[in-house]
């Protein structure tokens, strides 16, 4: 029986490093937002790299406007050209075109040029602005509120890079109104000379330009299983972004295919008993297309591991590598053995006693977070962690360059994604898994329990919500590991008289912003539970949960004071106005059909 450094050495050996790497730098040529060409060139790189190394695949397509639930696909969309030019009484202060920035155009911006004076606006004035608008709030809901009288938008966000021209995106679907009004992107630091410059009385004038069209063009998910047997390992990189999309996502995107390729070679001789499966989808919509297309079934499914922005050089991204835990409902296997890989992987150095300790590679491990495709597999009940490193100091800019990954970094991230899943696909290749597994679950308890009281929260009330939570979780992931079984959630067993949320796809609020105007959508804002209301509560809502005790349960499994929570609305303050929130999402999720008692 091979020991764990035996298997990452055999990974080693036939993990395509350089290759892997050759075919990012291939990848973030593409413009690969959803919708566009770009992105079925992305996915076709990756397709043929498989297949050069006798690994096969599918490509999937997802229809333009597709309703996929409480989500839609976008539009087809493509970018020809787009530029942008500011002057300051009549001086040039910003020349800038998609040739060097190609994240200056807004996804799924219409065409159209134009010469207007630029003004501010927030989304309570965005409807009675004139000309080009500097706006800093949601792109989205400034191009739906704002009037005719608007002829170009132009989107700022303080959370990005100074110098980067930051990407955002309409994401417009088949139900959303297109109008010819452009929307564009620029950097933090034009941005705020600009804001402060109006403030003083500085008058300035936007020039733009867009060649945009959309299309019927459909979105690909591509599809690679390896091995054989009725259960599934799964793992996810979403492809889409605009170019270049180094860290986010062709190193997730590349990362993976070098992994199927490894995989392959070693399933033929380990023959794990349990089918491995990769997928490269367009975020979100292609993960919850993945469900509703039966492409993915939940019964057959063990875990999801989600790759998304890994192996950068740390000491340029500013980054950590994150083991992000599947949320404890849905904890089971998948989760102690990546963070068994880790540990493997990572602890490279050695103290000044002789210890091993971690290298030069900084990781750490965290409660569950959204953002990703993770969620998708949450929502439908599945065990899904992600690794992700965070921050990335050129997130979502032009900036984000193939410099910023690493020859090293994707080597270790690579294999310790391999042994992950290839741990989890056949557990009886190593001894001794099955008590890591139970230590693992034994020390999530105690951290719970140290985290709250570094925090200053009531331990008593965190452990006892996720005590039992972590009990189930370490039950299910024996049930695999030893009996090779998939145990499903049991959250529908209690109370049939509560609600059910029975959509596949997390819950996307745009219609309901829309529907209850600005006010709500800085409600939500302000209180900080997106994530609560998109990803955890439809993951949670199934039966056996009240409004309360799912609030509850979230701020438990984050090591969050559901004491200090500072909010008040609709004629309630603190927990109870974070209830009664929910109670008005829930309502609208049942009159969109996807709610069942």
């Amino acid at each position: 029986m091979p020991s764990i450094s035996d298997l990452l050495e055999e990974i080693k050996r036939v993990y395509p490093t350089l290759e892997a790497y050759s075919l990012l730098t291939k990848i973030v040529l593409q413009h690969r937002v959803q919708g566009s060409k770009g992105l079925w060139n992305a996915v076709n790189l990756v397709k043929e790299f498989l297949e050069e190394h006798g690994v096969s695949s599918r490509a999937i397509s997802i229809g333009s406007g597709e309703q996929l639930d409480l989500d839609r696909s976008p539009l087809g969309w493509d970018l020809t050209y787009g530029e942008l030019i500011i002057e300051e009484d009549g001086r040039r202060i910003l020349e800038i075109n998609t040739l060097n920035h190609p994240t200056l155009v807004a996804a799924h911006s219409s065409s159209g040029e134009g010469r207007a004076k630029l003004s501010l606006a927030s989304l309570e004035g965005i409807s009675e602005a004139s000309g080009a608008v500097l706006i800093s709030d949601s792109p989205y809901m400034s191009y739906v509120l704002s009037g005719d009288s608007v002829e170009a938008l132009i989107w700022y966000d303080l959370q990005k890079h100074r110098d980067g021209v930051p990407y955002t995106g309409l994401f417009l679907s088949s139900g959303d109104r297109v109008v010819k009004k452009p929307v564009l992107t620029m950097p933090n630091k034009v941005a705020l000379k600009i804001v402060e410059g109006v403030r003083r009385g500085q008058s300035y004038v936007v020039e733009w330009r867009v060649e945009a069209k959309y299309t019927s063009s459909s979105l690909p998910i591509l599809e690679s299983c390896i091995g054989d047997g009725e259960y599934v390992v799964a793992s996810t990189a979403h492809i889409c972004h605009p170019k270049p999309g180094a860290h986010d996502n062709a190193s997730g995107s590349a990362l993976l295919a070098g992994v199927a390729i490894a995989l392959d070679k070693l399933a033929k001789k380990h023959k794990p008993s349990t089918r491995i499966c990769f997928y490269w989808i367009p975020e979100y919509t292609g993960t919850t297309a993945l469900f509703l297309k039966n492409l993915v079934k939940r019964e057959f499914v063990v875990a999801s591991l989600n790759v998304d922005m890994v192996a950068s050089r740390q000491s340029e991204t500013g980054s950590t590598l994150h083991l992000i835990r599947s949320m404890l409902n849905y904890s089971g296997s998948l989760t102690p053995v990546v963070k068994l890989s880790l540990e493997s992987t990572y602890l490279t150095s050695r103290t000044f006693h002789g210890r091993e300790c971690l290298g030069k590679v900084k990781f750490d491990e965290v409660p569950y977070g959204n953002g990703s495709d993770h969620d998708v597999f949450l929502v439908n009940e599945i065990e899904s962690p992600m690794l992700n490193e965070w921050p990335s100091k050129y997130y979502h800019t032009d900036l984000d360059g193939p410099d910023s990954i690493g020859l090293k970094e994707l080597e270790l991230c690579g294999k310790a994604v391999a042994l992950s899943l290839l741990l989890t696909s056949a557990p009886n290749l190593v001894s001794g898994l099955p008590n890591y597994v139970r230590s693992y679950y034994s020390y999530l308890t105690s951290w719970y329990s140290m985290d709250s009281a570094r925090k200053g929260i009531n331990e008593d009330f965190t452990v006892s919500i996720v005590a039992p939570l972590l009990s189930k979780s370490l039950s299910r992931a024996l049930e695999w590991i030893e009996r090779r079984k998939v145990s499903l959630s049991s959250l529908k067993s209690c109370c049939e008289e509560k609600p059910i949320y029975v959509g596949r796809s997390v819950v996307n609020l745009r219609p309901m912003y829309l529907e209850k105007g600005v006010g709500f959508y800085r409600l939500i804002d302000s209180l900080k539970i997106l994530p609560l209301v998109t990803v955890y509560l439809p993951a949670n809502l199934k039966g056996g949960l009240s409004i309360r005790d799912l609030v509850l349960q979230y701020y438990a499994e984050e090591v969050l004071d559901p004491t200090k929570i500072d909010a008040k609305c609709y004629g309630a303050t603190g927990i109870e106005c974070i209830e009664r929130v929910i109670g008005e999402v829930v309502k609208w999720i049942s009159e969109e059909g996807f709610i069942k008692k």
